[in-house]
């Protein structure tokens, strides 16, 4: 990773407005690590309270740590950003389909009455026990939201269907008092 070098004990080192190059060496408390091939460390910051930045021979970040648990970039604590785009599995416009099987309220009520939580959607335990996928889970809420327009369109029809015959009692008691 040093100028010009693609060899496993090159490093390069970034402290204030110095920048070194080279092999295993310590400067200002970013160092390399021993290591060969995939385990091997090329930049790694650490203090008194541990690892605070790594980059792994994999290419993966770590920051605020020093594990990357095996994903690209792994923050411990807290992110911040302007913008993140998330590539999502399949968008769930099946929901509009005629043969999307939406489930009646009554089963929608058993169901959350045993579950305490949405189906095809994690428990809270579940989610705090192993997180979740933005992607899917934007998708899984995008799902949950169109299944609730269809809800809203059939609960709006039976209204109609309902005023309907409101207004067709009204009239033949109208007409029966008369």
């Amino acid at each position: 990773m040093g100028e010009g070098s693609n060899s496993e004990g090159s490093f390069l080192l970034i402290d204030n407005t110095n920048v070194s190059y080279g092999g295993n060496a310590t400067i200002s408390g970013i160092r390399t690590v021993g290591g060969s091939g995939a385990h091997y460390n090329f930049v790694k910051y650490q203090n008194i309270d541990g690892t605070k930045f790594l980059i792994n021979g994999l290419g993966e970040v770590a920051i605020g740590g020093g594990n990357t648990y095996g994903y690209k970039l792994a923050v411990h604590g807290n992110v911040r950003a302007q913008e993140i785009r998330v590539e999502a599995g399949p968008w769930p416009d099946f929901v509009f389909r005629p043969t999307y099987p939406l489930r009646s309220l009554s089963r929608l009520e058993k169901y959350l009455s045993m579950n305490r939580h949405l189906p095809d959607l994690p428990s809270a335990k579940e989610v705090k026990a192993d997180g979740i996928n933005l992607g899917d889970m934007n998708s899984k809420l995008l799902q949950k939201i169109e299944e609730l327009t269809l809800y809203v369109i059939d609960l709006k029809k039976e209204n109609d269907r309902q005023q309907k015959e409101i207004n067709q009692l009204r009239r033949y008691t109208k007409t029966k008092k008369r």
